[in-house]
């Protein structure tokens, strides 16, 4: 499999519609101004019928 890596902000993708089979994010939501336009975006990227997995946690508070 060919992998090409790009940076971009994940609320506005730079890619066509029904572009990718899968989509994956992991540890990110809870860092975003605005999660559900991650959402609509990642939805809109996807192929009908195929996957988003999301890997998501919030992070334990650090001690003071």
């Amino acid at each position: 499999m060919d992998a090409k890596f790009k940076r971009m902000d994940a609320q506005v993708l730079e890619f066509p519609d029904e572009t990718f089979d899968l989509v994956i994010s992991r540890n990110l939501i809870w860092n975003l101004d605005d999660p559900k336009a991650a959402y609509r975006e990642w939805l809109r990227v996807l192929k009908p019928e195929r996957k988003l997995m999301i890997f998501d946690g919030q992070p334990l508070p650090v001690p003071v």
